[in-house]
């Protein structure tokens, strides 16, 4: 995996053959979360296809969507870290449920679509332009946790 080299902030040495910003260890970090998240998620397809693109685009470097994801999660602190993760797959699954031209609605379940086929093509079509609801939901909410205990007085 290579680093991305970001201009933006100020560079710290980690004892590598070259420096990273504090920028790209987060990005660095970001791809690890996913690349953990993505090997437990053998029986979610859709969101493990999902997440698996969103690693594959970050190795590559810093696509727009990351761009936007991170200034909308500025100012956020989360709690565990699969809540950004689950909140942006949130996020998108809100917005193709409510969303009767939304591309992502062939592949999920839920919308009628089907997880047989691989929605990574559509979806990074989808993340040229997502739309400012998502955003903003991302910026803005929380995702409710599953709690096995509590789920029956739901």
């Amino acid at each position: 995996m290579r680093p991305v080299k970001s201009k933006t902030a100020t560079p710290v040495h980690t004892g590598g053959s070259a420096p990273l910003d504090t920028q790209d260890k987060v990005l660095l970090w970001r791809i690890a979360q996913l690349d953990r998240a993505c090997s437990g998620m053998e029986g979610l397809p859709v969101s493990g296809a999902l997440l698996r693109h969103l690693c594959d685009s970050l190795k590559k470097g810093e696509p727009a969507w990351w761009k936007a994801a991170s200034k909308a999660w500025d100012k956020r602190t989360f709690a565990h870290w699969t809540e950004a993760w689950s909140l942006l797959l949130t996020a998108v699954h809100d917005n193709a449920l409510g969303d009767p031209k939304n591309p992502l609605r062939a592949y999920f379940p839920s919308c009628g679509g089907s997880a047989e086929v691989d929605p990574a093509p559509a979806f990074a079509k989808w993340l040229e332009a997502p739309p400012k609801s998502v955003l903003e939901n991302i910026q803005r909410r929380h995702r409710r946790t599953y709690v096995p205990p509590r789920a029956p007085l739901w």
